[in-house]
């Protein structure tokens, strides 16, 4: 009896597709994204996020260990909003939204890349105090991850230009 799985097929087409357009891995050995790894030293000056965030970065960029080839300063700007709102009035889903711009440059200060990004999330805001405090730190957490990630793409899409 054979047997047909279309997540198997679909894996296979999208597996050719990427193979015919020369996708290529980022942080494939020999490539200049990939000999960024531990060369940064990363500064967000700020509050309990500011530090997630730089957490975040450090982890997937690494961490230099000694003295770093490149300097990443990044401005963070959070803010918080209403997202839904009960038949009384009362909020039960708030948004966290930040935006942050990001600078890199060498040893010698010179500026070798530059970017701004944005993200946004959301969490619930209930009665029970411990409860809701859990879920804004989650989203504090989620939302630091989605700037890392979206600073760290931008960077490698660009690292060809101005890694040493």
């Amino acid at each position: 009896m054979l047997y047909f799985s279309r997540r198997g097929a679909l894996a296979l087409l999208a597996g050719l597709a990427a193979g015919g357009c020369r996708f290529e891995p980022a942080l494939r050995s020999g490539q200049s994204a990939a000999i960024l790894a531990g060369q940064f030293s990363v500064s967000v000056p700020g509050d309990r996020i500011a530090f997630l965030l730089e957490e975040s970065l450090l982890q997937r960029l690494g961490n230099s260990g000694g003295i770093p080839s490149y300097m990443m300063q990044v401005a963070l700007e959070v803010s918080e909003g209403k997202g839904a709102a009960t038949g009384s009035g009362g909020v039960d889903r708030l948004l966290l939204s930040g935006a942050a711009e990001f600078t890199v440059s060498d040893a010698d200060d010179v500026r070798l890349a530059d970017g701004a990004v944005k993200g946004l999330v959301t969490f619930s805001s209930i009665d029970e105090i411990i409860a809701s405090d859990a879920a804004r730190k989650d989203a504090e957490q989620r939302l630091a991850d989605l700037l890392a990630e979206k600073i760290v793409a931008r960077l490698l899409l660009n690292s060809d230009e101005w890694s040493l």
